[in-house]
């Protein structure tokens, strides 16, 4: 594992939107940006990896993201925005069971959505500051922030899976 030294590092973003960095003087094209530990360390240590001819090849490892300059954090914090969206649930409007699919009506922070989820107890993660996240079939996550307090019936009816 490498860690890079930030002060070499510089972020920019062409029209297509694709992000590409510089290290060492040298360009690195179509770069994602993966957090190690999305949820115990969001801003520190960011995997950077860039398209290669055979699939990805990683750059190196970000330690913390306040080590880069202000414009190259920018770029960063957007980049890590699209990648790791995760909708708050807000309420469960209803929820049915049929054939080892739970399916929720929810209202989030973007709307209504209905979220279908398979075998519920290995989908459900407690996180360690008290929020509940759900995977959906689609592998797409949901939050719930301060699960144990809402006074939401359905959402109580959740911990009995955990």
């Amino acid at each position: 594992m490498d860690y890079l030294d930030c002060s070499k590092l510089h972020f920019t973003s062409e029209k297509d939107v694709l992000l590409s960095c510089y290290y060492n003087d040298e360009k690195y094209e179509s770069v994602k940006i993966y957090r190690c530990f999305p949820l115990s360390c969001p801003d520190k240590y960011l995997s950077i990896k860039y398209s290669f001819s055979d699939g990805e090849k990683e750059l190196g490892i970000i330690k913390d993201i306040n080590d880069l300059s202000k414009d190259d954090k920018e770029y960063v914090l957007h980049d890590l925005t699209m990648r790791y969206f995760m909708p708050e649930i807000k309420k469960i409007k209803k929820h049915t069971y049929r054939q080892k699919y739970y399916t929720f009506v929810c209202e989030t922070n973007c709307g209504d959505k209905t979220i279908r989820v398979k075998d519920i107890i290995y989908n459900l993660f407690t996180t360690k500051n008290g929020d509940l996240l759900i995977k959906d079939c689609d592998e797409s996550y949901y939050i719930i922030k301060d699960y144990q307090n809402k006074k939401d019936k359905n959402i109580k009816m959740l911990r009995s899976f955990l």
